[in-house]
């Protein structure tokens, strides 16, 4: 079978029960091998008298454009008689490689979400594909400090720290497999070389939330609508609202359950009368078991970025989803006492042995859902206009 090997093309060939081999039509040699659990860019070409077969890397780590620049660089070295598996037997004597080690680490660590394995992935596959089949142990504190700054200039600051904080796990995850150097990315605390960008701390301010809420209703999505008001009243992260079921909300009992949480404790959010009006207009639209569905492959809403910039034109207010949360914490601390914020945004204790011993009751736990959100109501309103002012007549 061929075709034009493309990442649009790789990325929806569907997964086999056996093994099926789709060739490129442009580049001789360069092929994808799709099974049950993989597809695998390969090369296959003639040395001498021998055909030799060169895998080049799971779609995973890599795609279509990248196999394909890989591929060009291994036909080369083919084509000059360079046995690469051979040379690649011989770089395996020299230890655990990057791209072994993320595999090992994925493979130990089930607990970890889907999405931060995507993104551990992505940052590797963006800006050290290069490393992916090197030996962790040729990997110099040099060449970390290097890239890290390379990234940064190229891609930005939070980028850089961000790929090199993922490759110092995958780097101590490696230590406990085999014998390795110290890690490599101590170089960049030891130069202080991490530019340690600060966390965002934007929130819509108690003065624009009015023009932000009445924008916001004028959104003629009703999902993007419903989804961006329940993260405002309740403080969701913006993936938990984005994939709150329908199967784990309770009209009768009045909550709905988050059990996919970021510290993996199920979040039970009491429904109070702006979100029983969210849910219900949702109930009037379902299209499958996502509250907030969506016609892509996940089933849900992802980030609505265009309707944002709609807004931000419109009320000259920028903001993520996530700042949301932020208004939502920032509003209700003024509200509530500490332990029911970190209940309400379901934080967990951490060290705190006095907090783990507060057990908060689910009828306070309604009513300073409804205070915060009544709050957060009053806020939404437009300021009422003042009287007329008289001015004061001084006296003669």
């Amino acid at each position: 079978m061929k075709h034009k090997l493309n990442i649009g093309y790789v990325k929806k060939l569907p997964f086999t029960s056996g093994q099926t081999e789709i060739w490129d039509t442009e580049l001789a040699g360069f092929g994808v091998r799709v099974s049950a659990t993989k597809k695998t860019f390969f090369v296959k070409k003639r040395i001498g008298k021998k055909q030799c077969r060169v895998n080049i890397g799971d779609s995973s780590f890599m795609n279509a454009d990248d196999a394909r620049k890989k591929a060009m660089e291994i036909i080369l070295q083919m084509s000059e008689g360079v046995d690469v598996n051979r040379e690649r037997r011989k770089a395996q004597k020299r230890g655990i490689k990057l791209s072994e080690a993320m595999e090992a680490f994925f493979t130990a660590r089930t607990q970890l979400k889907e999405r931060t394995v995507q993104t551990y992935k992505d940052l590797m596959r963006l800006y050290l594909a290069d490393w992916l089949n090197k030996p962790l142990a040729d990997i110099s504190p040099d060449m970390c400090a290097k890239r890290h700054l390379k990234i940064g200039r190229e891609h930005g600051r939070a980028c850089a720290d961000n790929t090199f904080r993922t490759f110092r796990i995958f780097y101590n995850f490696a230590r406990t497999i085999e014998d390795l150097p110290e890690n490599p990315v101590k170089r960049l605390s030891v130069q202080r070389q991490w530019f340690r960008v600060e966390r965002r701390q934007t929130v819509i301010k108690p003065s624009e939330l009015p023009d932000w809420y009445d924008a916001v209703n004028r959104i003629e999505n009703p999902i993007i609508k419903g989804y961006l008001l329940l993260c405002l009243f309740t403080g969701l992260r913006r993936s938990e609202a984005a994939r709150l079921r329908w199967s784990d909300v309770d009209f009768d009992e009045g909550v709905f359950t988050i059990t996919d949480t970021k510290n993996k404790k199920p979040h039970t959010v009491f429904i109070t009368e702006p979100v029983r009006d969210i849910l219900h207009e949702q109930a009037d639209i379902r299209q499958n078991d996502f509250v907030f569905w969506g016609s892509g492959k996940a089933g849900h809403i992802n980030d609505p970025s265009r309707q944002r910039r709609n807004i931000a034109a419109d009320t000259g207010i920028e903001f993520c989803v996530h700042d949301l949360r932020r208004t939502f914490a920032s509003i209700a601390e003024g509200a509530v006492s500490y332990s029911v914020l970190k209940k309400l945004l379901n934080h967990i204790d951490g060290n705190d042995v006095t907090q783990g011993y507060l057990i908060l009751s689910d009828e306070r736990m309604m009513s300073e859902t409804s205070r915060v959100t009544s709050v957060i109501m009053n806020l939404c309103k437009p300021p009422a206009e003042g009287g007329k002012v008289i001015p004061f007549r001084k006296a003669s």
